[in-house]
């Protein structure tokens, strides 16, 4: 090195050369010491700038977690729960920790449960099912998404799952079911409305048929056109049935409509229609069945399917599909779309506060004020807890979400009364804009929702457009 050749042509004494050499050696290990103290704190302080944001991110989680109104659980390869939220433990309590199915659920349990647990983890792809599980309370039946969770490469997967109660569905499903079941034998062997109809009249009905009818008796019936019981948009489809009922086919046609009783009450009916000879002439029998109360149950479960059972609006499911023909549209007529995610601010106090009542009454009321200050062709959900997503169609620039999101923010601020309790709110507001902050309806989500925490965490009561930066830093 060149300070070795220095000390040679300027130091003479050997000893003092041998001491110099012996300084230059200390200073070089001192200043080496240094430099590895300074990287080695500035790699600790990274650690824990990064140890801080991980447990910041799982709290959140958590919280996530904890709070999904279905169940959620986590099971090892064995099978084992090794993991499960707050509904889980309120269904089975605490003592289902390191046990399989068949040691958490009873007898009664369906035989499948495993079964599935095992498909999902054999092929490493998520799968939904019904599964039936026997509690303390009786069966329940559950509408479950499965999916393998690879912790780390060469480690067996493990397996999660999200759980929704639809027992209550199940139930209806089979008592409707088993209503029809019960019917036909009885058609067979017992009295049902029954009519015979000719020449598109009535001329004879039994006396089921006339309580049917909304009739005191059967001469209120006979002899009406049998066209004026039905309501008026089915008149053209009854007509095309008659013309083929009395064409001569030996055949039994089934259709379905509103009836229109004598008292002006208005029923579904299924009416099955048979060729017959009556006192020598061609006519037709006519068996009815009221279908209301299953007609009403189909829409019943059909609306709680796609929309939350709380406030009305359309669920994640429903917004999602809403959101997903809306990027079409968009893409289609090149034009711009918004997605806002909303989070009410200080919901969580008034929950503890004043309890979960006035919190569901809160939310109602937040879902119809949402509604009310919205364009008609604008969509409106609710994602759980105090979420709510809002759709924006046809906008001309980002800045027009902006303003929808201020007027929200006003109307939200507004004082409520709810429950005898005058109450206070705010909003904090995530804003995503196709085509720029995403291509489809999950991009668009996700950076809404990033855009939201971010207007949380400014100060709350504010909106928030999204950024590839906000990205880049959550």
């Amino acid at each position: 090195m060149w300070s070795d050749s220095l000390l040679v042509g300027t130091v003479t004494d050997p000893q003092l050369y041998t001491r110099l050499q012996t300084v230059k050696g200390w200073i070089f290990v001192a200043v080496t010491a240094v430099m590895l103290h300074l990287l080695i704190r500035r790699h600790t302080r990274i650690l824990q700038q990064s140890d801080e944001a991980l447990r910041e991110s799982e709290k959140r989680f958590a919280l996530f977690m904890q709070n999904l109104p279905g169940v959620a659980f986590i099971k090892d390869a064995q099978g084992r729960h090794i993991w499960a939220n707050s509904a889980f433990e309120r269904i089975l309590g605490t003592g289902w920790f390191g046990k399989t199915n068949e040691e958490t659920f009873l007898a009664g349990t369906d035989a499948r449960l495993t079964e599935n647990d095992r498909m999902v983890l054999t092929t490493g792809q998520p799968a939904e099912m019904v599964e039936a599980t026997e509690l303390k309370d009786g069966v329940r039946y559950w509408l479950t998404h499965k999916f393998p969770i690879q912790v780390r490469e060469g480690v067996p997967p493990l397996l999660g799952g999200v759980s929704i109660d639809i027992t209550e569905r199940v139930r209806v499903e089979e008592n409707l079911r088993r209503s029809e079941d019960r019917y036909r034998r009885l058609v067979e062997s017992s009295p049902q409305p029954m009519a015979v109809v000719m020449n598109g009249k009535w001329a004879y009905v039994n006396s089921a048929a006339v309580q049917l009818l909304g009739a005191r008796n059967p001469e209120e019936v006979i002899g009406k056109r049998a066209l004026d019981f039905a309501h008026p948009d089915y008149h053209e489809m009854i007509r095309r049935e008659d013309r083929l009922s009395r064409s001569g086919k030996k055949e039994t046609v089934y259709i379905e409509f509103k009836a229109k009783r004598l008292d002006g009450q208005v029923i579904e009916v299924e009416v099955a229609s048979i060729p017959i000879t009556y006192q020598g002439r061609s006519a037709s029998q006519v068996v009815f069945r009221d279908i209301t109360e299953r007609k009403n149950a189909e829409a019943m479960i059909r609306h709680q399917a796609y929309h939350d059972y709380l406030t009305g609006l359309p669920n994640r499911s429903l917004f999602s599909d809403r959101l997903a023909l809306a990027l079409v549209q968009s893409a289609r007529n090149k034009q711009m779309l918004a997605v806002l995610f909303m989070d009410l601010d200080q919901f969580k106090v008034i929950n503890d506060t004043l309890g979960h009542s006035v919190g569901d009454d809160l939310l109602k009321c937040v879902a119809e004020r949402l509604i009310r200050c919205l364009r008609k062709g604008d969509s409106v959900g609710r994602m759980g807890g105090d979420e709510f997503t809002i759709l924006l169609s046809g906008l001309k620039c980002p800045e027009d979400a902006v303003v929808v999101a201020q007027k929200i923010l006003g109307v939200i601020r507004r004082p409520w009364q709810v429950a005898g309790h005058e109450l206070r709110i705010s909003a904090s507001i995530g804003i995503a804009v196709f085509p720029g902050d995403g291509q489809d309806a999950e991009t668009l989500m996700k950076n809404a929702d990033i855009a939201m925490y971010r207007a949380k965490e400014q100060g709350k009561d504010r909106c928030q457009l999204y950024s590839p930066s906000i990205g880049s830093s959550t």
